[in-house]
């Protein structure tokens, strides 16, 4: 096949050695191969500065903000990310605990404490924490950091529901646990709450299961206010030339995507938005099968209370934000919907995608409208409008047969291809078989799978593929239907089929003298993963990470690296390098120039590279591979007497240069 040319190396930051050390430094061990993974971005967004946030309960512990984390509803397999922020009392180690199942933490950022007369304090990138004990047969994922005293903690938490299990419409809870030293040891617990929608067809449970048998009272949309709403206030305006706060309020998300719906189901998602100024907040939506389904005012955060310890099927989770408001609206409640609320109020408003089929007026079909938000802010009223969509599927007539990933790549020379898929049940057991439908790529055949669906039941299906002469065309997707036959009655499912060559991919930087190193080159030699046989069970989780057979694949990197190398009169201290290949990073090393260049200038190193998954082979075959280089880092400086500037976005660290390769 048509070789690459392009791929990346970065060269980023690693440890400040204490200054003036006078003996030789001992050899540094080669690193082990490297499975490919996302590769960092070329410059890394820098931590924030220092914020003033909460104190924690104890006078000698840390603070810490926020005491809980809500990242609202999301559907399956999709993600919502937020912000941890805590600032150590002492120096010393601090464990973060995370439950472990649809909570993770996925980027680390350090800010120093602040700078004290001129001395400039050193930070480090952002890195991705990796659990010191815990994993994917754990409860929990557990990390350990050293941080200086007044040193901040900016931990990034995702909140990402991707296994089977994690389908079910429903709320999801976790807690954060973090535990270091002060004056006295200190603990705090941060609670994780999040919802899942579900995927299509799939409705969201009530928050409450003892009021499931009820339907909520109907309240009028101003039951909260007077019934004739006031004009908005008139701001008052500031000082000439003062800068105006940004007057459109917090808000969260600015679209929605409820995704697929049958008739009689329901999907719900959440608006967050924080008031900016008193006043009426009203809502609007077209008449259709969007509506609001709940109003809630939330109150401040309040802490446990020492009276209730909880148990074990209720634990005390911390700090918690009750809701202080809350209005439930029916199915066909008219709008607009209105509230009265003071500034800085955190208020959830949940919509729902709820169509009902009537032949001529509603039909199957994709269903969009447009939300209106409206509400008084610092400098006069806003207007959001957030577009809504949905696809309404129509009457549920069979058990319903779901892509778990609707894209499918096959690699030449492979025999066999797993895909999931998932079943959901009627009211009623049913019994049927998953078979090929009337579009199959050349060269696939789909191997039949009988099923048994107990009432109500979802089930994930494993289905395999058995491969030919299938054809290759790596920018062009064939459509790959499957069907869920009971005998009676069929559901069906659209895959998108890529067969991908299966020959070795060849990427070489070519010879580069760049970041005070001469003739830095890369070559690289990668094999596909292949499926040659069928294994696993039932129903095979993480296919995007699951093969029989991995790919291999060697490394090959020279350079001549002087030894003491410096840049602005500075010995530099790490060389870190990186190859990347379609946003998928293949490789990383790195080198101290004092250990691996005091025997030899001559550098040279070889191993083995794995790929594990032929989507990872798909992202290499059509990204362009990129080469850049950077230096990080200095011996026996003195802070002071280094520009500000010299490491520009990346801390310590000389701007990346990059290289286009031919």
């Amino acid at each position: 096949m048509k070789t690459l040319s392009c791929f990346a190396i970065i060269l980023l930051a690693c440890g400040v050695l204490a200054g003036g050390q006078a003996s030789a430094p001992g050899k540094t061990t080669a690193r082990p191969a490297v499975t490919p993974q996302p590769s960092p971005t070329p410059a890394p967004t820098p931590a924030a500065p220092q914020l003033p946030i909460k104190a924690a309960p104890a006078l000698t512990g840390p603070t810490y903000s926020p005491t809980q984390m809500d990242f609202g509803t999301i559907d399956f397999k999709a993600s919502s990310r937020r912000t941890f922020l805590l600032t150590a009392p002492s120096s010393g180690e601090i464990t973060v605990q995370i439950t472990h199942s649809t909570f993770s933490a996925v980027e680390l950022r350090r800010v120093p404490p602040p700078a004290q007369g001129k001395n400039q304090p050193l930070r480090t990138p952002p890195t991705t924490p990796v659990p010191s004990s815990g994993g994917s047969n754990s409860l929990f994922l557990i990390y350990t950091w050293n941080f200086a005293a007044g040193e901040q903690m900016q931990l990034d938490i995702l909140f990402n529901p991707q296994a089977f299990q994690d389908s079910t419409p429903g709320p999801r809870t976790g807690s954060i646990v973090l535990t270091g030293p002060g004056i006295q040891a200190w603990h705090v617990t941060i609670p994780l709450h999040g919802a899942v929608a579900g995927i299509p067809g799939q409705a969201l449970p009530p928050n409450n299961p003892s009021a499931q048998s009820k339907k909520p009272a109907l309240a009028s949309p101003s039951s909260s206010a007077s019934a004739t709403a006031n004009p908005l206030p008139t701001p008052t305006p500031g000082p000439k030339g003062a800068k105006l706060a940004p007057n459109t309020p917090t808000h969260s998300p600015d679209s929605f995507d409820f995704g697929e719906v049958w008739d009689g189901d329901m999907m719900k998602k959440t608006l967050h938005l924080t008031t900016s100024a008193a006043g009426y907040v009203t809502v609007q939506i077209p008449k259709g099968p969007f509506r609001v389904a709940e109003f809630r005012e939330m109150g401040a955060v309040q802490a446990p209370s020492k009276n209730s310890p909880g148990s074990k099927t209720t634990p005390n989770l911390g700090p918690i934000q009750p809701v202080k408001t809350r209005i439930s609206y029916q199915d066909g409640q008219a709008g607009p919907f209105q509230w009265s609320l003071a500034p800085d109020t955190d208020i959830q408003i949940d919509i729902a995608f709820q169509p009902h089929f009537q032949f001529g007026s509603e039909m199957a079909g994709q269903k969009s409208a447009t939300m209106k938000v409206t509400g008084p802010g610092m400098h006069g009223n806003w207007t959001l409008s957030i577009p809504l969509l949905g696809m309404f599927d129509g009457l549920k007539i069979s058990a319903t047969i779901y892509p778990e990933t609707k894209e499918i790549f096959a690699i030449a020379g492979e025999k066999y291809v797993p895909l999931n898929v998932i079943l959901y049940g009627l009211d009623t057991p049913v019994t049927g078989t998953i078979r090929a439908g009337n579009q199959v790529p050349q060269g696939v055949s789909v191997m039949a799978k009988s099923v048994k669906l107990g009432a109500k039941q979802n089930m994930g299906v494993t289905v395999w593929l058995s491969l030919g002469n299938i054809k290759v065309s790596k920018n062009s997707a064939e459509p790959l239907e499957l069907v869920f036959d009971d005998g009676k009655k069929t559901s069906k499912a659209l895959f998108q089929f890529t067969g991908l060559p299966g020959s070795t991919l060849n990427l070489s930087s070519g010879q580069h003298d760049d970041c005070n190193v001469s003739h830095l080159s890369l070559k690289l030699a990668l094999n596909p993963p292949i499926h040659s046989k069928i294994t696993g069970g039932f129903y095979i989780q993480n296919l995007d990470s699951y093969t029989t057979d991995p790919g291999s694949g060697t490394y090959d990197l020279q350079m001549h690296m002087s030894y003491g190398l410096s840049n602005e009169g500075y010995m530099v201290g790490t060389f870190l390098t990186y190859a990347e290949s379609g946003g998928v990073s293949v490789f990383n090393d790195d080198f101290s120039p004092v250990s691996e260049a005091w025997k030899t200038s001559e550098i040279k190193r070889t191993g083995p590279i794995t790929i594990r998954s032929a989507k990872q082979w798909a992202q290499l075959l059509d990204g362009k591979a990129r080469f850049g280089c950077q230096l990080s880092r200095y011996y026996n400086h003195d802070p002071r007497s280094i520009p500000e500037d010299l490491c520009e976005r990346n801390y310590e660290c000389t701007k990346i240069k990059w290289e286009p390769m031919q």
